[in-house]
């Protein structure tokens, strides 16, 4: 589960299980067919469906991994400090 922070507090963001990320091995050969070039490129990209199919930008930002089998938890939270353009 991936959530952001806004002024009203975490929303949901993302949610999915293992089985449905998407595997890493085709994401050079589709950015190559989009970009023309995977060379000297960096990928940023998500790999679980948008709860509500759009993107946002937060506050802050949360996520959650769930080991239920060995009942274990993994979570990786931080907060945005919004700069003001340096060309102004």
């Amino acid at each position: 589960m991936d959530t952001p922070m806004t002024a009203n507090g975490w929303h949901r963001y993302q949610e999915g299980s293992l089985e449905s990320l998407l595997p890493p091995e085709p994401i050079p050969e589709e950015v190559g067919r989009r970009a023309g070039t995977v060379e000297r490129a960096m990928v940023f990209c998500g790999a679980l469906s948008l709860v509500g199919g759009a993107f946002h930008y937060g506050l802050g930002f949360r996520a959650q991994l769930l080991d239920p089998m060995l009942d274990r938890t993994l979570l990786c939270e931080y907060t945005v400090e919004v700069l003001q353009d340096l060309g102004n």
